[in-house]
């Protein structure tokens, strides 16, 4: 395995999953739906006599090839993770070894659950064939008993109605011995079934996590749906075994990666592996695709590999926590962070705007990472976190898209929901968050924060930069823009003092007007208070430009010192030098 990196694991693990689908497993537990197979546990699965008629031998022996399927699925997993470690072998330092520790306890797991659940086959068989045999034994009795005597569904032997009046003591004893030999049948099946359960059950520790009991199907827990309270998502995961947890990182990444209320160094590996696997996807498009699918998948992979670049540059500070870029249609899904807001003190989130798909991350990443530096600067005493979060389909152009409300309704569920579930998954004293919206991003955050929308949770901030407005409601769109009424600030439902704004002087956005998504909230017309707006240098030169509409985040700039202390909690200032 040596000098493979995590694109190879990432190929590998697409094409384990690939053999894994065409097999018919189930995600998460690696075990095939049977249709309503049971496992024996404690209760029993031969109980009476229509149980023993109706017994199927090839049902159980699925059952023993699903388990040896699922310590299969182990192995490869236990494997996947070995090319993790090999992977790590350039990393040096104390982070370095710790990832390489922790990967090396989670492989030995994987291995000795593996070397446990391979020995459940063979008790399953043995209770099979026990069983059957039992059954044909019964079935030879009834075949060879006078047809004088019937059976009932509940397994009584009993004279026919019409033979009732002529039984003699000999027909009695044939009464009896068929009675017996169902009785005896029905009796050492439902021994082998209980032998097999208790075998079963101590081989398999229940802190190892595996259900040895119900139908698989029924038995595993299912992934929340899209759209899933972060609550209810965090209740589904600490629910899970640690097995239960790996299986689901291993099988579902995909899912899990964009799941708000998964810890943060969750979401990080599962979108790490869908990172792999979607950057060979690119790749493969680019090689063989049409000329303008493969310009577009090299675009794309133009924003992968500084992704990648960012998170390999902030080490142990690096964290994905969502990516989606398989679909050549859309613009791609990107969510970074620099430092775990699961534990940081203090959280912000900035929201890009017109423009920003995945081919531009660097240049927004840039920014995340020097507001992030600014916050450590500022507060070097606290933990800071800095997100960056394309969790949306931004608007492509000015001129066209960025005046459509469309974008900011499509998305503001996704923005409420991942800030909930910052509050979620955070550890220790509540955390301050801010989320911050450039350009485009404001009208996001002002659609999400308006009242009768979704909404932010209680504590956050919201700082509109640069904005065009802070967004009219769906409601308002669809009238003439005569007909429109510029929202102001009490229309967001958010205290005043927990709302901020900043605009360059020589900012072009000042030129949307009014009726596109309402007054400018630096604006008087707005209605902030005079501490709520904060300072911005004008920018370059003497006339509006659209190069001041980016220059928030220069190196140097008040504008970039104000939105850092805005992110640790500190006051800005409302004029230069201050």
């Amino acid at each position: 395995m040596g000098g493979r990196g995590r694109h190879d694991a990432g190929q590998d693990l697409a094409h384990r999953r690939q053999d894994r689908a065409r097999r018919g497993e189930l995600r998460g537990t690696g075990i095939p739906d049977r249709g309503g197979i049971r496992v024996p546990r404690g209760e029993r699965l031969m109980v009476d006599y229509a149980d023993l008629k109706k017994f199927e031998r090839g049902l159980l022996d699925d059952v023993a090839q699903a388990w040896s399927d699922h310590a299969s699925n182990l192995r490869d997993q236990a494997d996947a993770v070995a090319t993790q470690i090999d992977a790590l072998s350039d990393w040096i330092g104390d982070g370095g070894d710790a990832a390489r520790s922790g990967l090396a306890d989670l492989q030995s797991l994987l291995e000795d659950s593996a070397s446990v659940i391979e020995k459940i086959p063979a008790k399953v068989t043995d209770a099979a064939d026990a069983i059957n045999s039992e059954k044909n034994k019964m079935t030879a009795a009834m075949d060879e008993a006078p047809s004088y005597l019937i059976v009932s569904q509940s397994g009584e032997v009993d004279f026919s109605k019409r033979f009732g009046s002529e039984a003699n003591e000999e027909h009695a004893a044939e009464r009896k011995k068929l009675q017996a030999a169902i009785d005896l049948a029905v009796r050492n099946a439902t021994e082998a079934d209980e032998s097999a359960a208790g075998d079963i059950r101590a081989i398999v520790p229940t802190e190892v996590g595996i259900d040895t009991g119900g139908d698989p199907a029924s038995s595993a827990k299912p992934i929340p749906k899209p759209g899933s309270s972060p609550q209810d998502v965090a209740d589904w995961w600490n629910d899970l075994s640690p097995l239960e947890k790996e299986n689901y990182l291993f099988s579902d990444s995909h899912k899990l990666g964009m799941l708000d209320g998964l810890p943060i160094d969750v979401r990080d590996r599962a979108n790490r592996f869908v990172l792999d696997e979607h950057k060979s996807i690119l790749q493969m498009q680019e090689e063989h695709g049409s000329s303008e699918d493969a310009q577009v998948a090299n675009d794309k992979l133009k924003g992968v590999r500084k992704i990648q670049s960012f998170l390999k540059e902030s080490g142990d500070d690096g964290y994905l926590i969502g990516f989606d870029a398989e679909n050549l249609d859309k613009d791609g899904k990107a969510i970074v962070s620099v430092g775990n807001p699961d534990t940081a003190d203090n959280v912000t989130t900035h929201v890009p705007g017109t423009g920003a798909e995945l081919a531009t991350a660097g240049n927004e990443l840039g920014r995340v990472e020097r507001l992030h530096g600014k916050a450590d600067e500022l507060a070097p005493g606290a933990d800071n976190a800095a997100i960056y979060w394309l969790g949306y389909d931004a608007p492509d152009n000015v001129p066209v898209e960025a005046p459509k409300v469309q974008y900011a309704e499509d998305a503001k569920g996704d923005l409420s929901s991942f800030q909930e579930g910052l509050r979620v998954t955070h550890a220790g004293e509540p955390s301050h968050n801010v989320v911050m919206g450039h350009s485009y991003g404001s009208t996001l955050i002002g659609h999400t924060a308006a009242d009768g929308g979704p909404g932010l949770p209680e504590d956050d901030e919201a700082v509109f930069v640069g904005s065009p407005g802070v967004g009219a409601s769906s409601e308002q769109s669809s009238r003439p823009p005569a007909a429109v009424t510029d929202p102001g600030v009490e229309e967001l439902d958010m205290p005043q003092d927990q709302i901020w704004a900043t605009r360059a002087e020589n900012d072009a956005i000042k030129a949307t007007p009014g009726f596109v998504h309402g007054d400018d909230p630096t604006s008087p017309e707005f209605g902030l208070d005079e501490g709520q707006v904060f300072y911005s240098e004008r920018g370059p030169g003497l006339e509006v430009s659209v190069g001041s509409h980016g220059g928030y985040w220069n190196e140097g700039s008040e504008s970039l010192e104000n939105l850092g202390r805005v992110a640790v909690d500190q006051q800005p200032s409302t004029g230069p030098g201050n």
